[in-house]
């Protein structure tokens, strides 16, 4: 597994082995328009979590320490901006389309809210609803490897400091193992 397209397509087609077995998976997802896409996320149907997401990276890119906990950060601030009635219809959308919400191309309000006129209208549907709390979205990192030390310390900081856990899925030989709260220093080795 060389490509992170390669992790990518292992964590959609392993979505219950990531603890959300009802979720409809989504990739290459521009929460926000112009600002990045989230590699992927998760809408699962029951629970605590009503999104999840999940930045790729392969474990020996430079990126794969500092800069990935930057980028889900960024994809992070943008989920808290969705609402409730949003998520619904992207879940609709993936639920309609699983080929093309699955695939290599890009996840834009294009796709999901054809029937809006422009682009501001566009990002008003996905923020409509009552507004995400910060519990109700996951955030992960799934890795070809194993993570870099300045990763775990990274990690750590932000959840013993803010209360901001982020997970690690670890990917090895198609393999899933989903790391999360004291596991994920305890377990990254």
């Amino acid at each position: 597994m060389h490509l992170e397209r390669d992790i990518e397509n292992v964590l959609v087609d392993n979505v219950s082995s990531l603890g959300y077995p009802d979720a409809v998976a989504i990739r290459n997802v521009n929460l926000v328009p112009r600002t990045g896409r989230a590699d992927v996320i998760l809408l699962p149907r029951e629970g605590l979590h009503r999104l999840v997401v999940i930045e790729v990276k392969r474990a020996d890119a430079p990126q794969a320490a500092a800069d990935v906990v930057g980028q889900l950060m960024k994809y992070y601030s943008q989920a808290l901006t969705l609402g409730i009635d949003g998520l619904e219809r992207l879940r609709e959308y993936g639920e309609a389309n699983p080929e093309e919400a699955t695939g290599t191309n890009r996840t834009t309000p294009n796709s999901v809210f054809d029937e809006a006129k422009n682009r501001e209208a566009r990002e008003r549907k996905l923020r409509e609803g009552r507004a995400l709390h910060p519990k109700e979205v996951a955030l992960f990192i799934a890795l070809n490897g194993k993570p870099q030390d300045v990763l775990k310390q990274i990690i750590t900081v932000l959840d013993v400091h803010h209360a901001l856990p982020i997970g690690v899925i670890r990917i090895d030989d198609d393999s899933v193992r989903v790391l999360a709260g004291a596991d994920v220093t305890s377990k990254m080795r």
